[in-house]
This record gives structure tokens, C-alpha cells and sequence, in this order.
């Protein structure tokens, strides 16, 4: 028996082949980079990591642990900022007694 298809399948399974490998290449497009951690232990202000160049990757903050941040005063922060050159991860501490605050992110190949 010969099977015949028609040009509506053919052109059905042509789109589907080429989605399919358009959805693959845009998942290889993006690889991953890097990580970094900041941390920030006791004492008011900021410790900062200057991550992977800017231009090339793109980064964003993955986790975030306090410990000892029991009065209302005190504040514990974690940022992630895109510089002109390179990505910056920052731990912050406000009013702090005894606070201490540890930040993750990572990096992405664009």
C-alpha cells in the first residue's frame, strides 16, 4: 500500500520541525555563568561582590538568610544592582546590634 501525504501534513510537520527546533536553540542561548555570595555580620552598612560583566550575563539574587534580626529596629537587606560594567551583589545592614545577613545570586550568559 503507498501512503500519499498531502501538502497540508507536510507543511504541518515543516512548522512543527522548526518550532521545535527554534524552542531548542533559545534553551541553549542561555548557559550558566556563575555564583556569589555576600555577607554582612554585626556592624551597620553594606558588604558588596562585584559579580560577572554586565554586558554579557545576566544575574539575580537566588537566597537570603538573617539570623538575629529580633528587635524592630534592626533591618537586614540583600540587592542585586546591573552596573555599567559589571553586576553588583550587596548585603546590607540597618540599625543592627547583633544582625547578620547572607545574600546568593547568580549569573547568566545572555
Amino acid at each position: 500500500m503507498n501512503r500519499m501525504f498531502s501538502k497540508k501534513s507536510l507543511i504541518g510537520l515543516g512548522v512543527l520541525a522548526l518550532t521545535t527546533l527554534g524552542l531548542t536553540s533559545v534553551a541553549l542561548a542561555v548557559s550558566p555563568h556563575s555564583s556569589w555570595w555576600a555577607s554582612r555580620h554585626n556592624t551597620v552598612g553594606s558588604s558588596f561582590t562585584n559579580m560577572s560583566p554586565s554586558a554579557t550575563t545576566f544575574c539575580f539574587l537566588t537566597g537570603v538568610e538573617t539570623t538575629e534580626t529580633d528587635t524592630g529596629s534592626e533591618t537586614a537587606r540583600c540587592q542585586v544592582r546591573r552596573g555599567q560594567v559589571v553586576w553588583t551583589l550587596e548585603a546590607i545592614l540597618g540599625t543592627s546590634s547583633d544582625a547578620d545577613i547572607e545574600c546568593e545570586a547568580l549569573c547568566y550568559n545572555n
